[in-house]
Formats: structure tokens, C-alpha cells, sequence
């Protein structure tokens, strides 16, 4: 939802009037599952080393979740202000 959110601020003044790319065109769906991915290892991870009462475990589970964090704004970053995939820019 957030994609399509940050595609309309983008494009918002040329819908209708011109070719704008597509969501699919700026986000990459790869990145989106690894970023999946981490998160929900991350939560999983740091649910784990909190009952075991792990807090190194705990800190490189979050860790692990911010990262995944830190891949969804690079994407809305790209969405936002970057170009098509492959184009280059």
C-alpha cells in the first residue's frame, strides 16, 4: 500500500496527461521478499531471545528487523524520487 501511496506523490500532477511508469516498474518485488523475509525473521528471532532471555540474541534480532526496515525505505526513497528498474537512473 505504501508504494502505490508514495507512486501517487510522485506522479499525482502527470496522471492523465502523460506515460507514467507503473509501481511494478519502480519497485522491486526481489527486494520486497528478502525485506519480508528479514523482518519477520527479525520479530520471530526477537520474540525467541526475549523469553530465553538472550540480550545479545535479542539485539542481533532487531538488528535483523532493522534492516529489513532500512530495505522498504530505500524502496519508497526509489519510488519516490529514483527511475525505472534497468533504465539506468
Amino acid at each position: 500500500f505504501v508504494p502505490l501511496l508514495a507512486w501517487t506523490v510522485r506522479f499525482r500532477g502527470r496522471m492523465g496527461t502523460e506515460p507514467v511508469p507503473t509501481v511494478a516498474e519502480l519497485y522491486s518485488a526481489p527486494v520486497a521478499y528478502l525485506q519480508l523475509l528479514m523482518m519477520a525473521a527479525g520479530v520471530a528471532l526477537l520474540a525467541a531471545a526475549v523469553a530465553a532471555g538472550a540480550p545479545f540474541a535479542a539485539r542481533g534480532a532487531a538488528s535483523l528487523y532493522l534492516l529489513g526496515v532500512l530495505l522498504f525505505a530505500g524502496q519508497i526513497v526509489r519510488v519516490v524520487y529514483g527511475g525505472r528498474l534497468g533504465s539506468g537512473s
